[in-house]
């Protein structure tokens, strides 16, 4: 069994190896933002991959089918520049490259896209009442809207 440091180690590695992109949608959204004056994203961020508390995995799984997957993903837009999403697929629908494994149970997945904008995030679980909604602490946003779904990411990340 590998320990702590080594695992973390080829994470880091992971990291380090993914091959660099010259424009994805979240960075053309990004892009945008910065109206015509265009930052390099660090493409060399240390990190680990996103993380799901014991209360998050819960329930996850007892609110997914066999054959399901929860894929965790940042689009554009919102009120603060990006949205978390959440949501449930078929788990045939991430058999790609594109996708990184979070968890084996319950499934989960993180796309490619999504993960120079959400490494170290925690994706966490709240319940206020009768509403239960998935909470993420993420290192690399600068700020949140009360939303809980929306953020701005940490210009400081980028070169």
């Amino acid at each position: 069994m590998k320990s702590t440091e080594d695992y973390l180690k080829d994470l880091d590695n992971f990291f380090d190896n993914l091959p660099e992109s010259k424009s994805t949608s979240l960075e053309k959204k990004v892009l945008e933002d910065f109206h015509g004056n265009p930052p390099i994203l660090n493409n060399k961020m240390h990190g680990k991959l996103p993380t799901i508390t014991e209360a998050a995995k819960s329930y996850i799984a007892k609110n997914m089918s066999q054959g399901d997957c929860f894929k965790f993903s940042v689009s554009g837009g919102g009120c603060s520049g990006f949205n978390y999403e959440f949501e449930v697929v078929d788990s045939t629908q991430f058999a790609t490259p594109d996708h990184v494994f979070l968890l084996t149970y319950p499934l989960a997945i993180v796309d490619r896209e999504s993960l120079p904008f959400v490494y170290g995030a925690t994706i966490d679980i709240k319940v206020t009442g009768l509403t239960t909604a998935f909470i993420v602490n993420n290192p690399g946003a600068k700020a949140s809207c009360g939303c809980g779904t929306s953020f701005a990411f940490n210009e400081a990340l980028l070169e």
